[in-house]
């Protein structure tokens, strides 16, 4: 194959592969939203270590929180803490908007209400 089929063969591979990938995190967002929230967090972990899109990066955010609140209402603040660190390695990769702020200033408050 020549230089260019090469490349074209490659990037649409990489083209596939990011919608193939889309539909997953959207199943695993759809898994969140009926209260699967530990399936959806143990998924979208797995999809994470391989892949840190923006819809992979959102989902792993909002499951990572939502894991994070349960943690913290079964008295398992230790791992409720290290999701919020993993949390924070996250932000400079999220979208830059009040929700996510907004959220992350939300779950370090009730985190540190609980630890005192």
């Amino acid at each position: 194959m020549c230089n260019f089929c090469c490349t074209f063969a490659g990037d649409l591979k990489t083209k596939i592969e990011g919608i193939i990938h889309k539909v997953e995190v959207r199943e695993i967002f759809e898994l969140r939203k009926q209260g699967h929230v530990e399936e959806a967090y143990n998924l979208i972990r797995e999809r994470y270590k391989v892949h840190h899109g923006k819809y992979t990066t959102l989902c792993m955010f909002w499951c990572a929180s939502d894991v994070l609140q349960l943690r913290v209402e079964e008295g398992r603040t230790d791992e409720a803490h290290k999701i919020l660190l993993a949390m924070e390695r996250m932000l400079p990769s999220m979208p830059d908007d009040d929700v996510v702020g907004n959220q992350m200033q939300r779950l370090r408050a009730l985190l540190q209400e609980q630890t005192k």
